[in-house]
């Protein structure tokens, strides 16, 4: 059935219901989370892999936030890690098995799966677990672009006093002795770090199941309509990529509210894996130099920032307008440098607390926090 959008007899307001079934409907989430992925969110391979996977579990529904109870209790599905690191493993077995780790832990059933953010396989984050348990997932992700750390995608929750998270994970390979997993409990800030040293230990990355809260507070601190925005820039991107990808960015940013930086390769890529992190740097023969921890969070020129997270930077293949993150930039290839600047977006709650941008100032070595409280 795909997107059905309509109209209320009673209140004249748009309505939306979506049915996932085909994988032409997967790819446009896949590509259109890929380009809010901002250089993060997933490798478009790893995406296609999962794909597989949820069409051969089943179909799933996406909800509006209209469409919920308030009181519905729902859960965050994220993949954390390093996408770049060799050898990462994750199985349709251990997404069901982080979801038993959940529910046993927390004496209760999900009603409903959000995703952490936007991105190449996190928009689809908690599409399996719904195909396979039928249970819904919520338009209404913890943000709507892709950012570098848990608790930027811990919907303010961070800020709740008292509040006491749950966190289930599970991932790397039995047969290279890196399979793990676990459920930790307490603050938002202490339960942080330990899964993030846990995607490390399996060899770059997890899935996990965390923060178990009503919808309404999904709803009120997370990025509701986000899944929508990522279908319509892949629909965007299916369409035009024959033409070149200078057309799918015109259209993009002509969408979304952006900005075509430049039209240029990559001259010199700079990445080692630290922390459960992919960090580095790209210099591209515009001049631009992006800085990424995970997601581009910086681009300098002339040693002067021309973008700055949490503003999308992203990167398109000049020649088909397939976005590609910071991981799988070639060097040499033609580019098509934008961005879409944060007023423009559906921004969570942990990526409004500035604070949280304090650990990736301090891997990566640049300001973030000056430029992300200037407006524009």
């Amino acid at each position: 059935m795909g997107i059905a959008i309509g109209y209320c007899s009673v209140c004249g307001k748009e309505l939306m219901v979506m049915r996932i079934e085909t994988r032409k409907q997967i790819e446009q989430a896949i590509l259109g989370g890929a380009f809010f992925g901002g250089g993060g969110g997933g490798f478009l391979s790893l995406a296609r892999k999962l794909s597989k996977d949820i069409l051969s579990t089943g179909c799933l529904e996406i909800l509006s936030p209209k469409e919920i109870s308030p009181e519905s209790l729902v859960a965050t599905v994220s993949f954390l890690g390093a996408p770049g690191a060799s050898g990462t493993h994750i199985t349709p077995d251990d997404q069901l098995r982080c979801l038993s780790l959940f529910e046993s832990h927390l004496g209760k059933k999900v009603d409903a799966f959000i995703s952490c953010e936007n991105g190449a396989v996190s928009t689809i984050n908690g599409w399996l677990l719904s195909a396979a348990t039928g249970k819904p997932v919520l338009d209404a992700p913890a943000d709507g672009r892709a950012h570098p750390t848990g608790i930027m995608g811990s919907l303010g929750l961070e800020r709740k006093k008292g509040y006491q998270t749950i966190q289930a994970f599970v991932g790397g390979d039995a047969k290279k002795g890196k399979h793990l997993e676990g459920v930790i409990k307490g603050t938002i800030e202490t339960t942080a770090p330990v899964v993030r040293s846990a995607a490390a230990s399996a060899n770059g990355l997890i899935i996990v199941i965390r923060h178990p809260v009503s919808a309404s507070y999904a709803i009120r601190h997370g990025a509701p309509g986000a899944i929508r925005d990522a279908l319509i820039a892949g629909e965007i991107i299916q369409t035009r990529s024959r033409h070149g990808g200078i057309n799918v960015a015109n259209a993009l940013t002509k969408k979304f509210g952006g900005i075509i930086m430049a039209n240029t390769r990559a001259v010199h890529f700079d990445m080692l894996q630290e922390k459960g992190f992919d960090k580095g740097y790209i210099r591209m023969q515009s001049g631009h130099t992006l800085f990424f921890l995970n997601e581009y969070l910086a681009v300098n020129i002339n040693g002067k920032r021309e973008a700055s997270f949490p503003d999308i930077i992203f990167t398109l293949n000049a020649e088909s307008g397939i976005p590609l993150s910071s991981g799988e930039i070639m060097k040499g290839a033609p580019l098509i440098l934008g961005m879409i600047p944060k007023k423009k977006l559906k921004l969570g709650a942990g990526v409004r607390n500035l604070s949280n941008y304090k650990i990736c100032e301090d891997i990566l070595g640049i300001s973030l926090i000056k430029y992300a409280r200037k407006t524009g």
